[in-house]
């Protein structure tokens, strides 16, 4: 997983209407959270006020939280995994506040920890260096859920396939939502500043320049070369926090077993999912799963629309299927601790 978008389930008094207008200027400013209001104004035809009053209902209304850097953790020498817990009595045991998931929630390689209805309650995503250090991470996290585990089960990610911040259902076909570029895994050598600016900027990329400078102890000049730097390494873009239970969609996690997946098959399986409207993010994995994907859509047979695409096409090679309906999230960061630690940022100046 190079990044995941925000599965929007952070409360709201309501569900919010949007026109043409709100989906073109939320369109842009998905691709891209630092642009500045006169750059929202030019590319979604719409006045700066506009512009301005629009975005303060999105967040007064909370569709719209902060930004965040999004960021090729491959890039940085880290393998990403995802962690599917089955408990035994979740609802009891998954309460925000219980030492569980306040345990789970601050380990450093944790970047995220989500809540679901389905075979398994639990997602864990976390980042390693190593199959051996996941190995090492793997029996912490289980010693911590161990009185209440069942099963559990573990994918690597091996490829991405899509990532948008909305599906393209979202918006007319003239206006397609594009999907976020994906750059080729490249090592990065990077210092302490830039993984203080990383830091920094990594859950908050809306911040002023100024303000982030100061807290790196730069000048504005600097940190501006240094970030056109790290976004031909390791920045991939920045993106907004949505709240897509706002806006009527709900969120699903799919885990697909394929039989005997071969290049052409997954090659033909990826263009399914990248041209289907109601992807929001895909990857290829490797274990007991072949695929995992999100779905967002406001209505069951928006699902089920994605589903049944996806079992005309591999008919019996769709060996199982497990889906997983979002309740609530714990955390989500696309930069966990591990990667801006003192410790790991010595050892990334050697990969």
């Amino acid at each position: 997983m190079r990044f995941l978008p925000d599965p929007g389930l952070r409360e709201t008094d309501s569900q919010i209407i949007l026109d043409a207008k709100d989906k073109v200027l939320l369109r842009e400013f998905s691709r891209d959270a630092r642009q500045s209001i006169a750059q929202l104004a030019r590319n979604s035809k719409l006045s700066r006020d506009t512009v301005v009053y629009r975005l303060s209902q999105y967040k007064e209304k909370k569709l719209l939280f902060d930004a965040r850097m999004l960021v090729d953790v491959s890039a940085l020498g880290y393998d990403s995994y995802h962690i599917f817990l089955r408990l035994t009595n979740p609802q009891k045991q998954t309460q925000a506040n219980s030492d569980f998931i306040k345990k789970l929630c601050a380990h450093a390689n944790v970047r995220a920890v989500l809540r679901f209805y389905g075979r398994f309650d639990l997602e864990i995503a976390v980042v390693s260096k190593s199959i051996q250090e996941f190995d090492v991470i793997l029996l912490e996290l289980l010693a911590i859920v161990q009185p209440y585990l069942q099963e559990y089960e573990v994918v690597a990610i091996t490829q991405n396939i899509v990532a948008r911040s909305f599906p393209s259902s979202f918006i007319s076909q003239k206006l397609q939502v594009s999907p976020m570029k994906v750059k080729p895994r490249q090592p990065a050598d990077l210092d302490k500043t830039d993984f203080a600016i990383i830091r920094e900027m990594r859950d908050y990329a809306d911040r002023p320049l100024v303000v982030v400078a100061q807290k790196v102890g730069i000048s504005t000049d600097v940190l501006v070369y240094r970030l056109r730097k790290l976004e031909t390494s390791v920045v991939l873009g920045y993106a907004p926090v949505i709240n897509y239970g706002a806006i009527g969609y709900n969120i699903t996690a799919v885990l697909c077993a394929v039989s005997a997946m071969t290049s052409q098959k997954q090659n033909m399986i990826s263009e399914l999912l990248r041209e289907s409207s109601h992807i929001l993010w895909a990857v290829k994995v490797f274990g007991r799963y072949n695929l995992l994907f999100y779905i967002c859509a406001k209505t069951q047979q928006e699902y089920h629309e994605t589903i049944n695409k996806l079992r005309d096409v591999l008919g019996d090679e769709l060996r199982g299927i497990e889906s997983l309906s979002a309740v609530a999230e714990y955390k989500y960061t696309l930069v966990p601790d591990c990667l801006v630690s003192d410790e790991n940022n010595k050892k990334t100046k050697k990969i």
